[in-house]
């Protein structure tokens, strides 16, 4: 998965949990959860988080729409 799409997951991953907007309010939350850097790129923590994620896709249909 590159790193787009790994952020871009991480992305609607907080909009689902906080309900923070599309765009800066939603990026600004998972910067501050530690999951993307200042440019915006995936940190090991969002890799890991959307590995984990992902190895729950198949397991709980909350999960299939987001990844």
């Amino acid at each position: 998965m590159s790193d787009q799409l790994i952020s871009q997951a991480l992305l609607a991953w907080e909009h689902f949990l906080s309900g923070a907007g599309f765009g800066e309010p939603a990026r600004a939350a998972a910067q501050k959860r530690g999951w993307i850097d200042q440019d915006g790129r995936p940190t090991t923590d969002g890799r890991r988080l959307i590995e984990a994620l992902i190895e729950q896709k198949e397991q709980r249909s909350v999960f299939r729409n987001l990844i």
